[in-house]
């Protein structure tokens, strides 16, 4: 570090020390509503994103965590679709239709990256829900890639 502030340059040395790897991790609302097809699809999201975590670290924006996710799951020979069409229905009419930018994973569950906050928010798991009820699916994911945390969640849908 240099510091041209002063009267006379000052360098000082400092050392960088890597924080380490956290990792917080809920599957309790989902643990009932999974078969075994979805707890092996859900062992590999789990790795693919724990590795990213590990390779990468934390401070990188949502788009590039999911670039990385979608890389290493087609990698993994596993189906990943972004961009999935949602009905908006007001009653019985269909008001509008909404592109997912939430990932769907083998049709069966979605997943939803954030990154660099505190924590997952009221939001995130919301707006999870919300894409379940629409496509009529049971599990979802949200994953937070945050300041100094990685977090997996999983969400039911009602």
């Amino acid at each position: 570090m240099a510091n041209f502030g002063l009267p006379k340059v000052k360098i000082e040395r400092m050392i960088y020390h890597e924080k380490a790897f956290k990792i917080e991790e809920d599957y309790d609302f989902i643990k009932k509503e999974m078969a075994e097809a979805e707890r092996e699809i859900l062992k590999k999201i789990r790795q693919a994103v724990i590795l990213i975590g590990k390779m990468h670290g934390f401070g990188f924006s949502k788009l590039i965590y999911r670039k990385l996710i979608k890389a290493e799951l087609e990698y993994q020979k596993v189906k990943i679709e972004k961009g999935i069409t949602i009905p908006v229905h007001y009653f019985d009419e269909l008001i509008r239709t909404y592109k997912m930018r939430h990932f769907l994973i083998e049709n069966k569950i979605i997943c939803g990256v954030s990154a660099l906050q505190n924590t997952i928010t009221h939001r995130d798991i919301s707006t999870i829900k919300s894409y379940l009820q629409a496509l009529n699916l049971k599990i979802g994911l949200a994953i937070n890639f945050g300041k100094s945390k990685l977090e997996i969640k999983g969400v039911r849908g009602n």
